[in-house]
């Protein structure tokens, strides 16, 4: 949904890479969307919140997991906003284009 509306969508399956991607072009992102178990059964993504905001990006970041726990666990952490993992491309597409 988001790449038919023209915008470039960078993706990454675990916390290492996702790290990586934030230290080279945090500053280029315009919104993230972060689920909290990246390969793995457990919540482990909270920590890309603050290197995100430590690496310069300033912008949303929305949650989206299917576990309602999770998600309030990622708000918690510093995401902005919350979505159903289903929901979360509409809710980014709603965002990017107020």
């Amino acid at each position: 949904i988001l790449e038919d509306e023209g915008i470039k969508v960078l993706w990454a399956e675990t916390v290492q890479k996702t790290g990586e991607i934030l230290k080279e072009r945090a500053k280029e992102i315009s919104l993230i969307i972060l689920d909290a178990c990246l390969k793995s059964d457990k919540p482990n993504s909270m920590c890309l919140i603050s290197e995100a905001r430590a690496n310069g990006f300033n912008g949303p970041i929305i949650t989206s997991s299917t576990n309602d726990d999770y998600n309030r666990a990622l708000i918690q952490a510093g995401a902005t906003h919350q979505s159903d993992k289903a929901e979360a491309a509409k809710t980014a597409l709603s965002i990017l284009k107020k």
